[in-house]
């Protein structure tokens, strides 16, 4: 069992991944949905072949809309079970075009899951092998994760692109 302890690189009681926004590579921004992405938003998860594999359905635009109530929540990852939801915008595009998260599954055995979903039209760009990078300065900045695990919960994933 893991026992609370601070230090100055986490002065926290147990360690809080709070981000400073925007997180920016090259070609993109990291930083929480606000409320008018929702023409973005719906733009990729009214999609079926988007949908084909998470845990949803195609959604219709009041469906988006109640997503994006709770991701714009979803800034913050304090605790196990949580999960912190990014907009990712395409600097040359000018728009959201996706989106990444960070669950928190385990305090116990450190671990945690990184999702992202994209609009089609942007599959395959030279942005995304910077993607991961972002999410690895994250975790230098906590130890609250150390391992990660993907996984797809329905049909057979296959990477973008």
């Amino acid at each position: 069992m893991l026992t609370p302890a601070t230090s100055p690189r986490c002065p926290y009681a147990w360690p809080v991944l709070r981000p400073g926004y925007p997180i920016e590579t090259e070609r993109l921004t990291l930083r929480p949905f606000a409320p008018g992405d929702l023409d973005d938003l719906y733009a990729y998860q009214s999609r079926p072949d988007v949908a084909r594999y998470l845990m949803w359905d195609a959604r219709d635009r009041r469906q988006a809309a109640e997503s994006l109530d709770r991701k714009i929540r979803q800034r913050v990852l304090s605790g196990e079970g949580q999960s912190l939801v990014l907009a990712v915008v395409y600097r040359d595009a000018g728009h959201v075009i996706g989106e990444v998260m960070l669950e928190w599954l385990s305090r116990r055995h450190q671990q945690g899951e990184i999702a992202f979903v994209f609009h089609p039209g942007y599959h395959g760009g030279a942005w995304r092998p910077r993607l991961p990078r972002s999410f690895s300065r994250w975790d230098s900045a906590t130890s609250a994760c150390t391992a990660s695990s993907a996984g797809v919960t329905r049909g057979t994933a296959r990477p973008p692109g």
